[in-house]
């Protein structure tokens, strides 16, 4: 049996599915004048709950240590292959193996929730990396553009969707912040320039909770000597960035809010809106050429969320 072929169109029925769904419901929320950020949350969180219920499934019938073994793939096989060869290679042997060993022989539909599984969480991640693009298409209404798929070798900013269907007339005429004002040069490729100071733009991105997230990160996993200088100094001016200044009035620093929820570390976000939170900060870290501390931020979040559920 092709196990390869099943996942692959499960996966493409799942991500098609989705898709239509949510161009309708932005197309619906539209039409009643509905704010885009509260309703393009409200779907992200929907996804990340369908996903973590296929995962609590997963674990109800003890195929938790199946699903772990297709997370491993690629650590299990060599780095050269394709990704669809180590897809194909670990169903065929490794997850296989495994679930017959748990007496279970409905191994293709497993194979298919698996697909279900990553191909909503991959768009779901894809969703909260390209918030501002979406945000775009609901405003101008270019649904031909809603790809739900990452641009390849280069950043939504610079793709020639974005910057068409930025209106820099309107931008310029009304402020709007959430626009950007193209400014064609010959020196620059219609880069898009925010029209507000980048001290502004810092102050305003991050706020209070995220910031402590980022003092934990760089208190308990981070280490100096490993960091590029640049992110490091972009990384010190986000974290403090901030109008909390308690902690030098000589009050305790257990009595500062700053210094109380940067010890909470994860836990300063609610539980069930943690990994939406993480995924939204890693985003901004990206966006604000911190690429290295989003992968670290990543890493040491998902052992922490993995590290929960095992428990």
């Amino acid at each position: 049996m092709d196990y390869l072929q099943i996942y692959n169109t499960q996966f493409d029925a799942t991500w098609a599915e989705i898709k239509s769904k949510t161009i309708d419901d932005l197309k619906a929320a539209k039409k009643k004048k509905k704010n885009f950020t509260n309703l393009f949350e409200k779907i992200n969180i929907n996804l990340n709950d369908e996903k973590n219920k296929i995962l609590d499934d997963f674990t109800k019938h003890n195929l938790k240590e199946c699903f772990k073994l297709f997370e491993k793939r690629h650590s299990l096989y060599d780095s050269d292959l394709e990704r669809k060869e180590v897809i194909s290679l670990i169903l065929e042997n490794e997850v296989k193996e495994a679930y017959l060993k748990s007496g279970k022989s409905e191994y293709k539909e497993f194979v298919k929730t698996i697909a279900k599984q990553q191909s909503i969480e991959k768009i779901n991640n894809h969703f909260y990396n390209y918030w501002s693009y979406y945000e775009l298409i609901y405003k101008k209404g270019r649904y031909k553009y809603f790809y739900a798929k990452d641009f390849e070798n280069i950043s939504y900013e610079n793709s020639k969707e974005y910057v068409e269907m930025i209106d820099y007339k309107a931008s310029k005429r009304t402020g709007d912040p959430s626009f950007f004002e193209i400014e064609k040069t010959q020196n620059e490729n219609d880069s898009v320039k925010s029209s507000i100071t980048t001290r502004e733009r810092i102050s305003n991105e991050f706020d209070v909770n995220e910031r402590a997230v980022l003092f934990y990160l760089l208190k308990n996993r981070l280490k100096i000597k490993m960091l590029d200088s640049t992110e490091l100094m972009r990384l010190i001016l986000v974290i403090g960035a901030t109008d909390r200044f308690e902690i030098f009035e000589g009050t305790k620093a257990s009595d500062n809010y700053l210094y109380k929820q940067a010890n909470k570390g994860y836990a300063v976000f609610k539980k069930t809106e943690q990994k939406d939170k993480i995924a939204h900060l890693k985003v901004k870290l990206i966006n604000n050429g911190l690429k290295f501390i989003a992968e670290e931020l990543q890493i040491d979040y998902s052992q922490f969320f993995n590290n929960k559920r095992l428990k």
